[in-house]
């Protein structure tokens, strides 16, 4: 695709109401998804992980990679944190919030049960692990 259209392209996606994104999203096939969702501000996305319909929401979550879901889970609230994650395995959820700023992480890990963050902590790199949990005292 040429610079100019891809930019037609990212400014129609910016239009989109939140509606309609959630339309777009359910109208693609999942292994689409990555490539629409990099368009756009982890806030334009942020509710579709909690908005999507059940069936899609595990597809959606899978086809975004670690970096833009840290993101996206950045821009959410404690409820739509939860919704969002009870999807995600842990070992993906650990890698996720390795990419987080680290109070962001902190967060999220504790909203969790005492051993669910643990057991997500565990599978973290030690040096994320070990400033989280300096947090989370």
């Amino acid at each position: 695709m040429e610079a100019g259209s891809n930019d037609a392209v990212l400014s129609f996606i910016r239009l989109l109401h939140q509606d309609d994104l959630l339309e777009t999203l359910r109208r693609l096939p999942p292994h689409h998804w990555q490539r629409f969702a990099q368009h756009l501000h982890p806030s334009d996305v942020a509710n579709l992980p909690t908005e999507l319909p059940e069936a899609h929401c595990t597809p959606f979550i899978e086809s975004v990679d670690a970096d833009l879901f840290a993101d996206i889970l950045a821009e959410l609230e404690d409820p739509e944190i939860q919704k969002a994650i009870q999807h995600i395995e842990r070992h993906d959820l650990a890698e996720m919030l390795a990419e987080m700023e680290s109070d962001d992480a902190a967060d999220i890990l504790g909203e969790m049960s005492q051993s669910q963050a643990r057991r997500v902590l565990e599978e973290m790199p030690l040096e994320e692990a070990e400033e989280i949990k300096e947090l989370l005292k």
